[in-house]
């Protein structure tokens, strides 16, 4: 994996490299979604993605579906829905696309395959909720709460980890420090200064 850059005050700013993964199982199924995020996400659509009528994919407006084509060369491999999220408006902050096709495990393998001979790498587990934590658009409550929301076993399970997704605990959490960094501001004064009888 190729480890993301980073701005001046430590924290990751962007990664130089674009990742695909299917996001839906393999397998039998009537359709079948191709994640793509990184900077050479709209490149990529360009070689693969015939949108239909004369539009261009530059032409295409950020959280639109878009019906078209999906061509290895000259060869169609399937029509598809094209989901574009043009960063930083998207999960991971940067731009994102969905290729939504027909479901089954032949037509999802050649396009995840083409996708990734031009010129993206096969994400690893986690890796799109990794960079929008590092990229800013989660925190890490928020994080841990997405792989408890895949993991829930039950609805109430479910329930209590999209709560934790939607910022609820870490709202909780941030009142909690600005409470305990005021305490401690008051504690330092009243150490510092004991002669002006600060009140805790």
């Amino acid at each position: 994996m190729t480890a993301p850059r980073k701005s001046s005050a430590g924290k990751a700013k962007y990664y130089p490299d674009t990742i695909a993964a299917p996001i839906s199982a393999w397998g039998h199924a009537s359709v079948g979604l191709i994640r793509i995020s990184g900077p050479c996400t709209r490149k990529i659509l360009e070689k693969i993605f015939v949108p239909a009528g004369k539009k261009k994919i530059k032409d295409i407006s950020s959280h639109s579906v878009t019906y078209g084509r999906v061509r290895d060369g000259g060869e169609i491999i399937d029509e598809a829905l094209l989901f574009l999220m043009k960063g930083p408006r998207s999960y991971t902050r940067e731009d994102v696309a969905e290729i939504s096709s027909h479901g089954g495990p032949v037509v999802t393998k050649r396009i995840f395959r083409l996708i990734l001979r031009q010129g993206a790498r096969s994400a690893d587990p986690g890796e799109f909720t990794k960079r929008a934590f590092l990229n800013g658009r989660i925190d890490l409550v928020q994080a841990e709460a997405v792989a408890a929301i895949i993991s829930a076993r039950g609805e109430k399970a479910a329930k209590i980890a999209s709560s934790q997704m939607g910022g609820t605990l870490s709202r909780k959490l941030d009142e909690l420090r600005k409470v305990l960094i005021s305490s401690a501001a008051e504690l330092n004064a009243a150490i510092d200064f004991p002669e002006d009888d600060i009140k805790l």
